[in-house]
Protein backbone atom coordinates (compact mmCIF):
# COMPACT_ATOMS: atom_id res chain seq x y z
CA UNK A 1 0.00 0.00 0.00
CA UNK A 2 2.88 2.21 0.75
CA UNK A 3 4.44 1.15 -2.64
CA UNK A 4 1.44 2.29 -4.33
CA UNK A 5 1.12 5.69 -2.92
CA UNK A 6 4.60 6.67 -3.50
CA UNK A 7 4.27 5.63 -6.84
CA UNK A 8 1.32 7.68 -7.34
CA UNK A 9 2.65 11.12 -5.72
CA UNK A 10 5.78 10.93 -8.40
CA UNK A 11 3.00 10.27 -11.46
CA UNK A 12 1.57 13.68 -10.18
CA UNK A 13 4.94 14.92 -9.77
CA UNK A 14 5.94 14.14 -13.48
CA UNK A 15 2.54 15.33 -14.64
CA UNK A 16 2.61 18.98 -13.08
CA UNK A 17 6.51 19.53 -14.59
CA UNK A 18 5.72 18.39 -17.90
CA UNK A 19 2.97 20.96 -17.77
CA UNK A 20 4.87 23.62 -16.78
CA UNK A 21 7.65 23.49 -19.30
CA UNK A 22 5.44 22.76 -21.93
CA UNK A 23 2.33 25.46 -21.29
CA UNK A 24 2.15 27.83 -24.20
CA UNK A 25 1.25 31.67 -23.53
CA UNK A 26 -1.80 32.82 -24.49
CA UNK A 27 -2.26 35.64 -26.96
CA UNK A 28 -5.06 37.50 -25.79
CA UNK A 29 -6.34 40.68 -28.13
CA UNK A 30 -6.36 43.74 -25.50
CA UNK A 31 -10.21 44.57 -24.74
CA UNK A 32 -11.32 47.58 -25.85
CA UNK A 33 -13.81 49.70 -24.02
CA UNK A 34 -16.28 51.87 -25.78
CA UNK A 35 -16.53 55.25 -23.96
CA UNK A 36 -19.44 56.36 -25.73
CA UNK A 37 -21.70 53.97 -23.51
CA UNK A 38 -23.72 55.60 -20.77
CA UNK A 39 -22.30 54.98 -17.76
CA UNK A 40 -24.14 53.23 -14.48
CA UNK A 41 -24.30 55.45 -12.08
CA UNK A 42 -25.34 54.23 -8.57
CA UNK A 43 -27.67 56.11 -6.40
CA UNK A 44 -25.36 56.25 -3.76
CA UNK A 45 -23.67 58.86 -6.70
CA UNK A 46 -25.80 60.96 -7.19
CA UNK A 47 -26.22 64.34 -5.61
CA UNK A 48 -29.16 64.93 -2.68
CA UNK A 49 -30.84 67.35 -5.07
CA UNK A 50 -30.95 64.94 -8.07
CA UNK A 51 -32.01 61.78 -6.00
CA UNK A 52 -35.14 64.33 -5.30
CA UNK A 53 -35.97 65.38 -8.42
CA UNK A 54 -36.01 61.57 -9.48
CA UNK A 55 -38.63 60.78 -6.93
CA UNK A 56 -41.25 63.95 -7.43
CA UNK A 57 -41.02 62.97 -10.82
CA UNK A 58 -42.08 59.07 -10.15
CA UNK A 59 -44.61 60.79 -7.76
CA UNK A 60 -45.96 62.80 -10.59
CA UNK A 61 -46.70 59.51 -12.95
CA UNK A 62 -47.93 57.89 -10.65
CA UNK A 63 -50.50 60.79 -9.86
CA UNK A 64 -51.15 61.02 -13.54
CA UNK A 65 -51.85 57.22 -13.95
CA UNK A 66 -54.92 57.40 -11.30
CA UNK A 67 -57.92 58.23 -13.37
CA UNK A 68 -60.48 60.79 -11.47
CA UNK A 69 -63.52 58.81 -10.11
CA UNK A 70 -66.42 60.20 -13.26
CA UNK A 71 -69.87 60.43 -11.53
CA UNK A 72 -72.98 60.38 -13.25
CA UNK A 73 -73.40 61.49 -16.82
CA UNK A 74 -75.77 64.54 -17.71
CA UNK A 75 -77.13 66.41 -20.79
CA UNK A 76 -77.92 70.09 -21.25
CA UNK A 77 -80.85 71.43 -23.40
CA UNK A 78 -82.32 74.96 -24.17
CA UNK A 79 -86.12 74.61 -23.69
CA UNK A 80 -88.44 77.54 -25.83
CA UNK A 81 -88.82 79.86 -27.28
CA UNK A 82 -91.67 81.51 -25.29
CA UNK A 83 -93.16 84.31 -26.23
CA UNK A 84 -94.92 85.70 -23.26
CA UNK A 85 -94.12 85.49 -19.62
CA UNK A 86 -97.46 83.10 -18.65
CA UNK A 87 -95.30 80.29 -20.81
CA UNK A 88 -92.34 80.63 -19.26
CA UNK A 89 -93.56 80.97 -15.38
CA UNK A 90 -95.47 77.29 -16.42
CA UNK A 91 -93.05 75.88 -17.52
CA UNK A 92 -90.51 76.95 -14.84
CA UNK A 93 -92.88 75.25 -12.81
CA UNK A 94 -92.88 72.38 -14.10
CA UNK A 95 -89.39 71.69 -14.38
CA UNK A 96 -89.50 72.44 -10.61
CA UNK A 97 -91.60 69.91 -9.80
CA UNK A 98 -89.51 67.96 -11.76
CA UNK A 99 -86.38 68.45 -9.78
CA UNK A 100 -84.31 69.44 -13.01
CA UNK A 101 -81.68 72.45 -12.31
CA UNK A 102 -82.69 74.94 -14.71
CA UNK A 103 -81.92 79.65 -15.41
CA UNK A 104 -84.27 81.30 -17.19
CA UNK A 105 -82.86 83.82 -19.91
CA UNK A 106 -84.69 86.35 -22.12
CA UNK A 107 -83.78 87.49 -25.65
CA UNK A 108 -85.05 89.79 -28.16
CA UNK A 109 -86.65 89.15 -31.48
CA UNK A 110 -86.80 91.60 -34.16
CA UNK A 111 -90.31 91.49 -35.43
CA UNK A 112 -91.25 93.84 -38.28
CA UNK A 113 -94.74 95.68 -37.71
CA UNK A 114 -95.17 97.96 -40.81
CA UNK A 115 -93.37 100.72 -43.30
CA UNK A 116 -92.09 104.17 -42.70
CA UNK A 117 -92.31 107.23 -45.44
CA UNK A 118 -90.16 109.79 -44.35
CA UNK A 119 -87.49 112.70 -45.58
CA UNK A 120 -83.90 112.05 -44.48
CA UNK A 121 -83.05 114.13 -41.30
CA UNK A 122 -82.63 118.03 -41.92
CA UNK A 123 -79.23 120.00 -39.96
CA UNK A 124 -81.37 122.19 -38.09
CA UNK A 125 -85.07 122.72 -36.70
CA UNK A 126 -85.71 125.49 -38.53
CA UNK A 127 -84.63 124.13 -42.03
CA UNK A 128 -87.25 121.09 -40.80
CA UNK A 129 -90.23 122.97 -40.55
CA UNK A 130 -89.48 124.70 -43.32
CA UNK A 131 -89.44 122.20 -45.83
CA UNK A 132 -92.70 120.82 -43.72
CA UNK A 133 -94.58 124.39 -44.92
CA UNK A 134 -94.62 122.63 -48.51
CA UNK A 135 -96.48 119.34 -47.36
CA UNK A 136 -98.93 121.97 -45.86
CA UNK A 137 -99.38 124.23 -48.51
CA UNK A 138 -100.25 121.67 -50.51
CA UNK A 139 -103.05 119.92 -48.29
CA UNK A 140 -101.34 117.31 -47.19
CA UNK A 141 -101.87 116.21 -43.47
CA UNK A 142 -99.86 113.02 -42.97
CA UNK A 143 -96.75 114.81 -42.17
CA UNK A 144 -94.48 115.59 -38.60
CA UNK A 145 -91.19 116.84 -37.87
CA UNK A 146 -89.44 114.38 -35.84
CA UNK A 147 -88.80 115.43 -32.06
CA UNK A 148 -87.05 112.66 -30.90
CA UNK A 149 -83.80 112.77 -30.12
CA UNK A 150 -82.44 110.01 -32.12
CA UNK A 151 -80.81 109.19 -35.71
CA UNK A 152 -84.28 110.42 -36.83
CA UNK A 153 -84.11 113.71 -35.22
CA UNK A 154 -85.29 116.71 -37.64
CA UNK A 155 -86.39 113.93 -40.05
CA UNK A 156 -90.01 114.76 -41.65
CA UNK A 157 -92.48 111.56 -41.44
CA UNK A 158 -94.63 111.60 -44.58
CA UNK A 159 -96.76 108.49 -43.57
CA UNK A 160 -96.40 105.37 -41.45
CA UNK A 161 -98.47 102.28 -43.03
CA UNK A 162 -99.14 98.79 -42.37
CA UNK A 163 -99.30 97.43 -45.46
CA UNK A 164 -96.26 97.08 -48.28
CA UNK A 165 -98.44 98.53 -50.92
CA UNK A 166 -99.86 101.48 -49.65
CA UNK A 167 -96.18 102.29 -48.33
CA UNK A 168 -94.86 102.15 -51.79
CA UNK A 169 -97.94 104.10 -53.35
CA UNK A 170 -97.06 106.72 -51.05
CA UNK A 171 -93.31 106.40 -51.67
CA UNK A 172 -94.43 107.19 -55.56
CA UNK A 173 -96.28 109.91 -55.45
CA UNK A 174 -93.73 112.06 -53.18
CA UNK A 175 -90.53 110.83 -55.40
CA UNK A 176 -92.92 112.36 -58.41
CA UNK A 177 -92.88 115.51 -56.99
CA UNK A 178 -89.25 115.72 -56.73
CA UNK A 179 -88.84 114.92 -53.07
CA UNK A 180 -85.64 112.61 -51.49
CA UNK A 181 -88.12 110.76 -49.89
CA UNK A 182 -87.20 107.22 -48.46
CA UNK A 183 -89.32 103.90 -47.35
CA UNK A 184 -88.29 101.44 -44.53
CA UNK A 185 -89.91 98.76 -42.77
CA UNK A 186 -90.41 99.75 -38.77
CA UNK A 187 -89.47 97.43 -36.85
CA UNK A 188 -90.12 96.02 -32.32
CA UNK A 189 -87.97 94.05 -30.20
CA UNK A 190 -90.26 91.20 -28.26
CA UNK A 191 -89.14 89.76 -25.76
CA UNK A 192 -87.98 85.59 -26.57
CA UNK A 193 -88.15 83.37 -22.91
CA UNK A 194 -85.86 80.84 -22.94
CA UNK A 195 -85.11 78.10 -20.30
CA UNK A 196 -81.38 76.35 -19.75
CA UNK A 197 -81.76 72.84 -17.99
CA UNK A 198 -79.85 70.21 -17.02
CA UNK A 199 -80.80 66.30 -17.64
CA UNK A 200 -79.54 63.68 -15.73
CA UNK A 201 -78.14 60.10 -17.47
CA UNK A 202 -80.66 58.00 -15.50
CA UNK A 203 -83.39 60.57 -15.34
CA UNK A 204 -86.65 59.89 -17.29
CA UNK A 205 -86.40 62.16 -20.39
CA UNK A 206 -88.70 65.54 -20.37
CA UNK A 207 -91.94 64.98 -22.23
CA UNK A 208 -91.89 68.57 -24.22
CA UNK A 209 -96.06 67.91 -25.31
CA UNK A 210 -96.39 69.39 -21.50
CA UNK A 211 -94.72 72.96 -23.20
CA UNK A 212 -96.70 74.73 -25.23
CA UNK A 213 -95.44 75.33 -28.56
CA UNK A 214 -91.48 74.80 -27.22
CA UNK A 215 -89.09 72.75 -28.93
CA UNK A 216 -85.60 71.30 -26.53
CA UNK A 217 -82.80 72.25 -28.11
CA UNK A 218 -79.52 69.89 -27.31
CA UNK A 219 -76.78 72.37 -25.89
CA UNK A 220 -73.39 71.86 -24.91
CA UNK A 221 -73.10 72.03 -20.94
CA UNK A 222 -69.88 74.35 -20.86
CA UNK A 223 -71.14 76.75 -23.58
CA UNK A 224 -74.22 77.58 -21.03
CA UNK A 225 -72.76 77.74 -18.17
CA UNK A 226 -70.28 80.33 -19.96
CA UNK A 227 -73.07 82.59 -20.40
CA UNK A 228 -72.09 82.58 -24.06
CA UNK A 229 -75.58 83.76 -26.42
CA UNK A 230 -78.54 81.33 -26.75
CA UNK A 231 -79.37 80.74 -28.86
Amino acid sequence: MRLLFLFLLLVNGFIYLWYSFNQQPLNAAPVKIDTSAPRLVLLSELPADSLTKVVVADDKKAVSSIKPETGPQKSCYTLGPFMNNEDVTDATQKLMLSGRPFEKRVSEKKEQIGYWVYLPPFKTRDAAVQKAEEFKLLGDKHFYVVKAATEYHNAISLGVFSGKENAKRRFRQLKNLGYDVKLEGRYRQNPVYWIDYTEQADSQALDIQDFANAQSLPRACEVIASSKPLP
